[in-house]
């Protein structure tokens, strides 16, 4: 009767406490709010990870390097800039006697002050503006048949000019080129940079599911080490009964020992998971991370052809590689243009005044009273020149580079999105099996505990039916998170991640200090 005793409450300890211990199952609903727990309060995981780009160092460091994406792009518009250039000088000259200096005289003054402004237009034209203030005197000696010296002279002149390239350049269309280059270029490194954000949203996601695995490994391993010593005093105390051997009494202290060695192992992975979501997420180190997130373990509706036309839509190194061969076409238009000679044309009108009285001087200008009108042409091109020649040749070569690469990249993304589908069936598919595994096991529990009602207790098969059913719960969550992981890989090989989550980057960008 004590012995009938001692197995019943044995049976009825381990039993509670598997019940006790028991987590809620996934949920059944793949749009059911999914949540993280952190100090105790519940974040919607949509929350959760805008507070991982909000606070992780290599996202705040990375979103300075999505806002200067356009650096390139505009330093480059410096040549449309204004340049304004003031120039003054002062110029006095001593000459030696000579017949010369007879009329002009041997000491000469000059001061002049020139200021203009010009401008590059995206049409390759190039207005300018200038005005002069032009002040010259010298001594020249009073002539008997002259009543006086010629005086000082106030000579001002207005300049305007426009130069335009008509044929390398026509009309800017190579500025223009140039400047949707720098833009398709800024483009292409905003979005290599995203594309690294959300794959880090991604990994603080699987960090924090990591330490959900590992905080069940330490609840199972806690149970393991309570069931072993559970078992091993009823051997001791059948020992001493006489009912049980001494042997059993010493493999039974082994598998504490062993059982409590993987309970320390997993305290520690345990801790060393949480110190890695903490640094992720930037965090205090006392943060107490608890509870599971609301995991799905639905299949989802996952239609090939849907996919992959995401995919091609809004995957980041597809849409890239396809600004790239842009870049290239435009590149080779650029390099046949610059093979073309250099036509420019230049017009220009100038006015000058001159009176002793400065304001009188001036005064001429703006009407043009002495106006002078000059147009010219010119044209230059280089002969033999292997540099123009070898930029046209490599331009088209890489045309061809970049629609290879495109034609690999398809293929690359196909095979991609069609084994991440793949995966999410095989990971789903598995997690059922491995569910089907638990219940098993539980069922094998449960009768081995019967039986052990029954009659003499059988340590080993105990031990074995215990240490198959942890597994098998361990394996099960391990399993379900896995699939989840699977589904999360799917989103990224497609670039949904943000999208998923309804996560809004380009306001979490701007709002960087």
């Amino acid at each position: 009767m004590k012995r009938k005793l001692l197995y019943s409450i044995f049976a009825i300890l381990l039993t509670f406490g598997y019940a006790m211990g028991e987590e809620p199952q996934a949920t059944q609903a793949q749009d059911k709010e999914q949540n993280i727990y952190i100090n105790g309060m519940k974040i919607p995981l949509a929350d959760a990870l805008e507070l991982v780009l909000r606070n992780n160092l290599t996202l705040r460091k990375s979103k300075y390097d999505v806002i200067m994406s356009d650096s390139a792009e505009r330093r480059a518009r410096k040549k449309y800039a204004p340049v304004v250039d003031v120039e003054a000088s002062v110029l006095k000259q001593k000459q030696p006697a000579s017949g010369s200096t007879v009329f002009s005289g041997d000491e000469f003054e000059q001061y002049e002050l020139t200021a203009s402004i010009s401008k590059l237009f995206g049409t390759g034209t190039v207005l300018s503006a200038g005005v002069t203030q032009h002040l010259s005197d010298s001594n020249d000696p009073e002539i008997p048949m002259m009543k006086k010296q010629d005086p000082a002279y106030y000579k001002p002149s207005l300049l305007f000019s426009v130069q335009q390239e008509l044929l390398k350049n026509s009309f800017g269309v190579n500025h223009r080129r140039e400047a949707k280059l720098n833009k398709l270029n800024s483009a292409i490194t905003r979005s290599a940079l995203l594309d690294q954000l959300s794959g880090l949203v991604v990994q603080a996601l699987i960090d924090y599911w990591q330490v959900t695995i590992e905080k069940k490994g330490v609840e199972n391993a806690q149970k393991g080490v309570e069931t072993a010593t559970f078992v091993r005093n009823i051997i001791a105390r059948n020992v001493r009964l006489g009912i049980s051997e001494q042997y059993e009494l010493n493999q039974y202290n082994s598998i504490v020992a062993s059982a409590e060695s993987r309970l320390s192992q997993r305290e520690q992975a345990y801790r060393e998971a949480v110190r890695t979501l903490l640094r992720t997420v930037n965090m205090p180190p006392e943060t107490q991370v608890t509870g599971i997130t609301d995991l799905t373990d639905v299949l989802p509706s996952l239609n090939e052809q849907e996919s992959l036309e995401a995919a091609f839509a809004k995957r980041t190194d597809y849409r890239n590689a396809l600004r790239a061969l842009e870049i290239a076409r435009e590149s080779n238009k650029i390099s046949e243009n610059n093979a073309l000679p250099s036509l420019s044309a230049v017009v220009s009108v100038q006015g000058k005044g001159q009176d002793e009285d400065i304001l009188a001087a001036n005064a001429d200008l703006p009407g043009f009273t002495y106006p002078t009108w000059q147009a010219s042409v010119k044209m230059s091109y280089p002969l033999w020149d292997e540099e123009i020649r070898t930029s046209v040749r490599d331009s088209r070569l890489t045309i061809k580079q970049r629609e290879i690469e495109i034609e690999k990249l398809k293929s690359e993304i196909r095979d991609d999105v069609l084994n991440r589908l793949e995966q999410v069936r095989l990971a789903h598919d598995v997690l059922l099996k491995t569910r089907r595994v638990r219940t098993e096991s539980e069922a094998y529990y449960a009768k081995v505990i019967a039986r052990s009602n029954q009659g003499r207790l059988n340590a080993t098969v105990v031990k074995n039916a215990m240490d198959s059913l942890n597994t098998s719960r361990q394996d099960e969550l391990a399993r379900l998170i896995e699939f989840n992981v699977a589904l999360l890989r799917l989103d990224l090989a497609k670039n949904e991640i943000f999208e998923r989550y309804q996560i809004d980057i380009e306001k979490l960008i701007a709002e960087v200090e």
